[in-house]
């Protein structure tokens, strides 16, 4: 079986800690047996992976030298060059005399980081109370340089509640630290039975905090919208998506025929981690006022062809906010924008969009493998990861501000940006 998805770095399905609850597991998975999961883990990535952005179907080098290297410097840091074999035969060596699963876990994902194009990561099943229902708090966490950092917080919510605030990383869990553990296991950490609470050690630029949050349930609002005033009489829409899919784009369709008035919308793409490219292409004919054609190329030669038909009755002028760290949804969403002379970017430069497809499979161990199965090719057959994006004005947005949005916030330098380039008062 395997479940076909296309989401950026930032889209990691696992650290989805707002889901309303987990359903238990009918048992306790078995502990991964390294040699064994390995040997079916490559066997997978062998038949599968794309090699590389021209879409080649050539051979993956004999001994993944490179996955296996940063695989042993989750176990052992200072891994000297050496022979292509020896690492792959060290990491079982190192994983079978001390087999810690969240050892073996953290080996695995640092294997699946180290493929060079995509999102390739695995999804482990709960080790902490597998068999109760879990609850969450509310938060969409990823991890990057500066650690476990909170991507968005929903409202109604626990953390929403309490006032956290999106850019804060995690530094411990109910006085555990967790620079150790990968997102996953900070995950089955933070999440409990209802009603219930969890403490969080957090920073956020130089301020450090303590936080209880009372897990439960809560709705997912995939999209935020709010329209700003101009003078005279005319009103901006705001819209900050947090998934893309056909109900979405029918809302934000109905959002640009609402009003007579809309002078022109900013699309805010920093929340935006949910969906499929190919919803993107559908989005962006919303505003696009040229018709396009794309290819989504795979090893087996099963290409499809994505047809974006420009139905843009929309006059006014589009603003789309992006960040670095944003999703490759919407850094894909922007690409299919930019150019358009009404359209405005607002971002940092780009040299590379990970417009890749991926495809998830079962592995041992109620394991789940998702893997870049497929790349994105324009009209000429170009791949679109190596054409980078430049942005209209070069900024470093960050994390948007938690709502609400009736009006730019004076906290958030994109909303300032725009603030004063449409004269408008914040906040």
């Amino acid at each position: 079986m395997m479940i076909r998805c296309s989401f950026g770095k930032t889209l990691l399905i696992s650290s989805l800690c707002w889901l309303a609850a987990t359903q238990c597991a009918d048992q306790q998975p078995a502990p991964i047996k390294p040699a064994g999961f390995y040997k079916a883990l490559e066997a997978l990535i062998r038949k599968h992976y794309v090699i590389n952005p021209e879409g080649q179907s050539e051979a993956l080098p004999a001994s993944l030298a490179p996955q296996y290297q940063a695989a042993l410097r989750t176990v052992h840091r200072e891994v000297l060059q050496t022979h292509p074999d020896y690492y792959k035969k060290e990491l079982i060596r190192k994983l079978q005399s001390k087999p810690d699963q969240l050892q073996i876990q953290r080996s695995i994902l640092a294997f699946l980081r180290a493929l060079p194009y995509g999102s390739n990561t695995a999804a482990f099943p709960a080790m902490i109370n597998p068999q109760e229902r879990q609850y969450g708090i509310g938060v969409i966490l990823k991890q990057n340089e500066a650690g476990f950092q909170i991507a968005d917080v929903l409202e109604g919510s626990g953390a929403f509640r309490a006032n956290l605030q999106p850019g804060s990383v995690i530094l411990a869990v109910d006085g555990t630290p967790v620079p150790d553990w990968h997102l996953q296991s900070l995950v089955d950490h933070i999440k409990g039975p209802l009603y219930t609470t969890v403490t969080l050690n957090l920073k956020r630029d130089v301020t450090s905090s303590q936080v209880t949050i009372e897990r439960g349930q809560f709705d997912y609002r995939p999209l935020q919208s709010s329209r700003w005033r101009e003078h005279p009489g005319r009103t901006v829409l705001y819209l900050m998506p947090r998934s893309i899919n056909k109900e979405v784009i029918a809302r934000i369709q109905g959002l640009l025929q609402e009003e007579s008035s809309t002078a022109g919308v900013v699309l805010d793409l920093r929340k935006l981690y949910d969906g499929q490219l190919k919803d993107c292409v559908a989005a962006a004919a919303l505003f696009r006022r040229q018709s396009a054609i794309f290819i989504e190329q795979n090893r087996t030669g099963d290409d499809q062809e994505w047809t974006l038909q420009a139905q843009s009755a929309f006059g006014g002028f589009v603003y789309v906010v992006y960040d670095r760290d944003s999703s490759a949804l919407a850094h894909f969403w922007t690409w299919l924008l930019a150019g358009e002379r009404q359209v405005t970017l607002l971002g940092p430069i780009l040299k590379q969009i990970q417009a890749f497809t991926h495809e998830t499979y079962p592995l041992p161990n109620q394991v789940q493998l998702t893997l870049t199965t497929g790349m994105i090719l324009d009209a000429r057959r170009q791949p679109v990861f190596d054409q980078g994006l430049r942005p209209d004005s070069n900024m470093q947005p960050g994390y948007p501000p938690n709502p609400p949005l009736e009006a730019p916030d004076p906290t958030d330098p994109a909303q300032m940006w725009l603030a004063q380039k449409l004269r408008l008062s914040p906040n």
